[in-house]
């Protein structure tokens, strides 16, 4: 989900990102703000939850891309918007289905 690029959407991306996560918590979910600076660019704020009911690697996803955080909440402080389809690409590529139970 891309919020806008308002200072509001900044200071709720990763309380967003949590509701999210606990909403639909066998989905993995990503936050992204907009950021306009004009010294270095545009770039995302990013902030990604992976399913509560499987923890899969956020940070190692987040790390590729410069983030930080944790097996299960991560996040980017800057992410280059040239990256952006390389960020979509490797989320996707993530296997976040939760296992199954029968």
């Amino acid at each position: 989900m891309v919020l806008p690029d308002e200072a509001w959407a900044r200071r709720i991306s990763g309380t967003f990102a949590n509701q999210l996560a606990l909403d639909e918590p066998a989905c993995a979910h990503a936050v992204l703000k907009p950021v306009l600076d004009h010294m270095r660019g545009a770039s995302y704020l990013v902030s990604v939850r992976a399913p509560i009911a499987r923890s899969d690697d956020a940070a190692a996803l987040c790390q590729q891309f410069g983030g930080t955080g944790r097996v299960g909440a991560a996040g980017i402080d800057r992410l280059p918007s040239a990256r952006l389809d390389a960020f979509v690409a490797a989320f996707q590529a993530v296997p976040w289905t939760a296992h199954q139970h029968h």
